[in-house]
């Protein structure tokens, strides 16, 4: 083989190569893109709920902010031994009302809540999927899991809006008397050492003992 074909094959290659880099660079910078813009669009849902509960508490399913929003569902997990559900209602998004459509008990710790705008209209804003009532069946300290799973939300195009969806933790209880509980002991005054106690009663008989004799009359 001549040189000035092995130079022309090594050009070509070195092309390829210089090829092969750029689409792979290429690729990678629409790939983040694509994930930004996922991330930028995907919805957070929080089950919304306070950490210390008494006898009933209300809990609500909230939104940070979506666009179009028509339907969706999810379940909410509990430890039914801890806290049991009593009553559903509407949700709010931006002062529009999100309607639940039905919602029950798949068994005795988990619901599942269903919500369908009328019609192919769509709400958009920041609010609350519905608000969920709850008793505390068990005594104070108990604490439960409250894990929302099996979420869907669908815009007006019949397309799933992506979504992160996050739980919660309750403690029955108030507060302030998990915090008296964590408080330490008084402190203990130390006491004199009895040898010092000693000293100073030897102190005080031997002043009476050299007393002037003027004061002993």
């Amino acid at each position: 083989m001549s040189k000035s074909r092995r130079k022309v094959g090594r050009s070509v290659l070195a092309s390829d190569v210089v090829i092969c880099i750029a689409t792979a660079f290429i690729c990678s910078l629409a790939i983040l893109r694509l994930a930004a813009l996922h991330a930028e669009d995907t919805v957070t849902v929080t089950v919304n709920a306070p950490a210390y509960v008494n006898e009933t508490f209300n809990v609500t399913i909230d939104l940070d902010s979506i666009t179009d929003f028509n339907s969706g569902q999810f379940d909410l997990s509990f430890d039914a031994s801890v806290v049991n559900v009593t009553a559903l209602t509407n949700g709010s998004l931006d002062g529009a009302i999100i309607p639940v459509d039905r919602w029950e008990f798949l068994d005795k710790d988990t619901i599942r809540v269903i919500i369908e705008i009328s019609g192919i209209s769509g709400v958009s804003g920041s609010g609350y999927l519905a608000e969920i009532s709850f008793e505390a069946v068990r005594e104070r300290g108990d604490r439960s899991i409250l894990d929302i799973s099996e979420g869907l939300l669908v815009n007006t195009e019949a397309e799933e809006i992506p979504a992160e969806w996050v739980g919660a933790e309750i403690i029955v209880g108030a507060k302030e008397e998990e915090e008296e509980e964590k408080e330490e002991p008084p402190g203990i005054t130390a006491c004199e050492p009895a040898e010092a106690v000693v000293s100073s009663k030897e102190n005080f008989v031997e002043g009476i003992f050299f007393l002037p004799p003027k004061d002993l009359e």
